[in-house]
C-alpha cells in the first residue's frame, strides 16, 4: 500500500487513482472509478465508522481542501452517513470527485465544504475525529 502525507500526517493509499470498485446504490451496482487516490488517515479515527478518516487525495499540494458528507439512500430517502475529506484537488479533480458520487446515485453526497488549505483540514480532523497514538507499544485513542 502506498502512502502520503497531507499536513504532516500520514495517509495510506489503498485505492490508487484509476482504481475501479462496483458499489451497491438503490437501482442496483455500478462500478465506479475513482478519479485521484482514496485512502484514509493513519492518526485519525472517525466516530461515525471508527475506522480512519477516509481522504480523496489530489494532485495539486496548494489546491482544494475540504470535506462532505456521505450519506445513503438504501431507505425512503437519503440519510448521512459519515464523513468524508479532500486534500490537494484541482479544481478539475474536484469535478471529478463529485462526478463519482453523482454517477453512484444523485445526491449521495452532500455538504462540501471548503477547509482552506492542508492546515485548515488538520484543524478539521482534530475538532470531528479521534487522534491515535502510540506509546510504549500501546494504542490510545485520544
Amino acid at each position: 500500500m502506498a502512502r502520503t502525507k497531507v499536513g504532516g500526517y500520514w495517509v495510506e493509499i489503498d485505492r490508487p487513482k484509476g482504481s475501479t470498485k462496483q458499489m451497491r446504490t438503490r437501482n442496483g451496482s455500478v462500478v465506479v472509478t475513482y478519479p485521484v487516490d482514496y485512502g484514509f488517515f493513519q492518526q485519525w479515527v472517525n466516530p461515525q465508522d471508527r475506522e480512519g478518516a477516509d481522504v480523496f487525495v489530489g494532485s495539486e499540494p496548494d489546491g482544494l481542501y475540504g470535506w462532505f458528507m456521505k450519506g445513503t439512500d438504501y431507505g425512503p430517502q437519503w440519510a448521512p452517513d459519515e464523513w468524508k475529506w479532500y486534500a490537494a484537488l484541482t479544481h478539475q479533480e474536484f469535478r471529478l470527485l463529485v462526478d463519482f458520487w453523482e454517477r453512484q446515485s444523485r445526491g449521495l453526497a452532500r455538504d462540501y465544504q471548503s477547509l482552506g488549505d492542508a492546515d485548515g483540514l488538520i484543524f478539521n480532523l482534530q475538532q470531528n475525529c479521534w487522534r491515535l497514538e502510540v506509546q510504549s507499544h500501546n494504542l490510545l485513542m485520544v
